[in-house]
């Protein structure tokens, strides 16, 4: 089963991206794991922004699609219950597993109301670069988790 982790614009920070760029190799050994880079919202008013971004995510998703938004709202959760639930959606769940990451201003009401599964990386505000870079990080560690593969600590 394929993964998506799916987000507006292109990394702008060269050393982000060469994090992004590492991860995404190396979790791609345990599971394909696509990165979709969404087109920028050009909007300069924020709410305006996150609606326009809110309807490129709802039209890039399709019925075998199973959305989780990356919300610092969302449900906490330790790597090695990351690791389960990701586990679990391998094993059990019949729908694509897509990481919605939002961009600078995050996720509107327009997305939230849609009822999404919804994971919180940190109770702290990331930038939207860094939580690109801590979800495929994590994703590499649930999977060397699910497999007892020594990673460090």
């Amino acid at each position: 089963m394929k993964i998506s982790v799916v987000w507006p614009g292109k990394t702008r920070n060269r050393q982000l991206k060469e994090l992004e760029e590492d991860y995404l190799k190396r979790v791609n050994r345990f599971n394909r794991v696509e990165r979709v880079v969404l087109a920028e919202s050009r909007e300069s008013n924020a709410r305006r922004r996150q609606t326009a971004e809110a309807v490129d995510f709802l039209n890039y998703l399709s019925t075998g699609d199973d959305p989780i938004l990356m919300d610092e709202g969302g449900k906490r959760m330790t790597s090695r219950e990351f690791a389960k639930f990701i586990e679990k959606k391998l094993t059990y769940g019949s729908l694509n597993p897509v990481f919605l990451v939002g961009g600078e201003n995050g996720f509107g009401g327009v997305i939230r109301e849609k009822g999404f599964e919804s994971i919180s990386l940190s109770p702290m505000t990331l930038t939207h670069e860094w939580a690109r870079c801590l979800l495929l990080e994590q994703l590499y560690r649930a999977f060397t988790i699910i497999r007892n593969i020594r990673y460090q600590r």
